[in-house]
């Protein structure tokens, strides 16, 4: 039963690898999605994903499937995956905010478009790191992978490595970026992908 107490002025999505047929990490998505519907929309119904992609996935390799929503999931698009190479990083101070995974990306691809020559942007908000424009963050101690504590938005990955240990949430200040041995990308399209070398 549909229970939708507001709408919202921009729409959001989420993005879901999907590997021989198969959507990958779904509890994820439809958490978010659902807990998204729920703060910004006022809905109180909870979706799940294998009621909306009955038979979309037919025939599928790798795809980035998009599903796009609202109150209620307004279009499910799949498109051929292309990764973004990532391999050096711009620091960019910018005071924006991006809690939820909205279409409106404006303020980010602003930001993206003043990378120069290097791959993406690390957006910094008081000393700290926080996310690229398109994924999240990790370095490593020596020991550990760790992500910043207070993100822009809690990707899907993130959060699946946070719940695993993998990965474990502390503030990264940009002076002691030198400090780490590694540096790594996540997002729910590429995983967890350690970059060859320290990019910033």
């Amino acid at each position: 039963m549909r229970k939708c107490l507001k709408k919202s002025i921009s729409l959001a999505f989420e993005t879901i690898l999907v590997l021989d047929g198969k959507a990958q990490n779904i509890c994820y998505h439809e958490e978010r999605m659902n807990r998204t519907r729920s703060e910004l929309f006022g809905c109180e119904d909870f979706l799940k994903f294998d009621t909306l992609f009955s038979g979309t996935f037919d025939k599928v390799r790798k795809f980035r499937c998009r599903v796009i929503y609202g109150e209620q999931v307004e279009n499910i698009e799949l498109i051929p995956y292309q990764k973004q190479e990532i391999r050096r990083l711009k620091l960019i101070e910018a005071n924006i905010q991006y809690p939820y995974k909205l279409l409106d990306r404006s303020e980010l691809n602003s930001l993206f478009a003043l990378r120069d020559s290097f791959d993406d942007v690390i957006i910094v908000q008081n000393g700290l790191i926080t996310d690229t424009t398109i994924a999240n963050i990790a370095v490593y101690d020596g020991s550990r992978w760790l992500t910043p504590k207070k993100p822009l938005l809690k990707g899907t990955m993130r959060q699946k490595l946070l719940d695993e240990k993998f990965i474990v949430e502390a503030n990264i200040a940009v002076k002691d970026l030198q400090k780490y041995k590694k540096i790594a990308v996540m997002n729910a399209l590429r995983g967890f992908e350690e970059l060859v070398e320290f990019p910033v």
